[in-house]
């Protein structure tokens, strides 16, 4: 039986070269398009595109027509092309055999993203060079990330530097009044203490300590701004005399720096506006306050003028222009910023927390105007502009009995009848020396005081033997203030009771009044 004649080896060789050339050619497009979150593609040597993947269509949003014999700069910037950014990778591609960079690339859009690729030589099985692959990664979501990443940490890093400083500034400032109230106290103690430095010792004691009740003032206020838990209380104020009150708390620092501290009023500005004095108080304070603080010579003007905020709304402008250090672009971008200062450093000049100005602007905003800087150049001072408005007179007042008072006014002595001699009063305080204190006072005036060091001591005593008075502290062991007073109204008890407490919310006012206080 004849048989055909085989193959040669040569044609064998085609038929291998050809099948191996055909399974290459479909495993790389399976390959390509399945991997659809890359970018892959051919280019020639001189960068016409010759394929292009599903992956590269989804990511550059060209699609294969578009793509398919243009020039692969088409997917780089502008300002890349100008630079010849794409003939340079292929360059730097043939010559080390591979070229991988992260960098911006361009979508049909006009849009940009990071990407990372790679750029390969497919060279012939004689050297020759065919083409270049290009396979792409859009980096977007992991650059995203990254910057992120670092804005958070150089936020971080930035926080807890302020952190740092904020606590070395507010530990100096507590500290120093602190070690003045401590160092004053032992004078007192001291025997031979002659009255001059007895009455020095006790003026220092008390400006110290109001020192520190204004600084934590000033920490619970803007915590309470920040919590949305703070209520401006509306009052009629007699503004010429209220603006003078505040002032007149910074004429001893003035007279002893050799400033001029100057009050001008309009004519048309009202005698009467209506509006929160003490946060009013807060704000003018602190604002002449650093006038007084960063001037060396010269003076410090206040003005006071009538304003319209709106259509609808009439105000106040206050202006307070000092002759002092002035402000330096630098701190003038950070001057309302929490806790910041122009200088922080341990040989600073100036003291402070750094509240002032941004609890400032917090309480402007309540108050219906704003704060805002008018002039201001390094080494010639500062003019501040604040605006508030004047309030709708018509409010309510939830408790007639809480009296309004003017600022560092004292309402001791005038709350005092003459006629308080003998009357029987009930200290309720946990605290011995708070006891002590209330004691030396009612001693002084000839009142009769006993102590209780807890609510329900104060129950027990109150309900065998009434007081004329009860001086009643909340927060206490054992049975606090509000359940003590609540106990005693429910039992009966009609005699008058005067709550004395740290507590300086608003919320535990209401809640005092609520338990039976009056």
């Amino acid at each position: 039986m004849k048989t055909e004649k085989s193959i040669t080896r040569a044609q064998a060789n085609e038929v291998k070269i050809w099948i191996e050339k055909e399974s290459s050619s479909t495993l790389f497009n399976q390959i390509t398009n399945e991997a659809k979150e890359y970018a892959i593609f051919l280019v020639d040597p001189d960068g016409l595109i010759l394929s292009w993947n599903p992956g590269a269509e989804r990511m550059k949003q060209f699609t294969s027509e578009e793509a398919i014999g243009n020039n692969y700069e088409m997917l780089y910037r502008e300002e890349d092309q100008k630079e010849n950014r794409p003939q340079k990778n292929i360059k730097l591609a043939i010559e080390t055999g591979k070229h991988e960079e992260q960098w911006w690339r361009r979508k049909k859009d006009g849009s940009v993203f990071w990407a990372d690729a790679i750029m390969l030589p497919i060279l012939s099985q004689s050297g020759e060079l065919l083409g270049l692959s290009k396979i792409v990664r859009d980096l977007s979501e992991k650059k995203r990330a990254e910057n992120e990443l670092k804005s958070t940490k150089e936020s971080s890093d930035a926080a807890s530097v302020l952190k740092s400083v904020f606590i070395a500034n507010m530990s100096h400032e507590i500290r120093t009044p602190l070690g003045a109230i401590l160092g004053f106290s032992d004078v007192l103690r001291d025997e031979d203490c002659s009255p001059k430095n007895r009455l020095l010792a006790g003026d220092s004691i008390e400006r110290n300590g109001k020192i520190l009740l204004r600084l934590i003032d000033d920490i619970l206020d803007l915590s309470k701004i920040e919590a949305g838990k703070f209520n401006i209380e509306k009052s009629s104020v007699q503004l010429r005399t209220f603006v003078k009150d505040v002032v007149s708390g910074f004429e001893v620092q003035a007279r002893e720096k050799g400033l001029n501290l100057r009050i001008e009023t309009d004519v048309n500005v009202p005698e009467n506006i209506c509006t929160d004095p003490i946060r009013l108080g807060q704000i003018l304070g602190n604002i002449i306050g650093n006038a007084v603080k960063f001037t060396e010579k010269g003076e410090v003007n206040i003005e006071v003028h009538q304003t319209e905020l709106s259509d609808t709304t009439k105000g106040l402008e206050f202006v307070v222009t000092d002759t002092g250090l002035g402000l330096t672009g630098e701190e003038r971008k950070n001057l309302f910023i929490p806790f910041s200062q122009a200088d922080s450093s341990a040989t600073r000049k100036f003291g402070g927390t750094g509240l002032g100005l941004a609890l400032s602007r917090k309480l402007i905003e309540k108050l219906g105007g704003e704060i805002g800087l008018m002039d201001f150049k390094s080494g010639t001072g500062c003019s501040f502009r604040i605006t508030i408005a004047d309030m709708d007179h018509a409010y309510e007042k939830k408790h007639q009995d809480v009296r309004s008072v003017k600022p560092n006014e004292s309402t001791a002595v005038s709350v005092v009848p003459k006629n308080i001699v003998g009357t029987k009063v009930l200290i309720v305080d946990d605290s011995l020396d708070n006891q002590m204190l209330l004691k030396v006072f009612l001693d002084k005036w000839g009142v009769i005081s006993e102590a209780a060091e807890n609510g329900a001591v104060a129950v027990a005593k109150a309900t065998k033997e009434p007081y004329d008075l009860i001086l009643m502290d909340l927060q206490m062991p054992v049975m606090d203030g509000n359940e003590a007073m609540r106990s005693l109204r429910k039992s009966g008890y009609v005699h008058p009771i005067v709550v004395i407490t740290a507590h300086a919310m608003n919320e535990e006012k209401a809640k005092a009044f609520d338990s039976g206080c009056d």
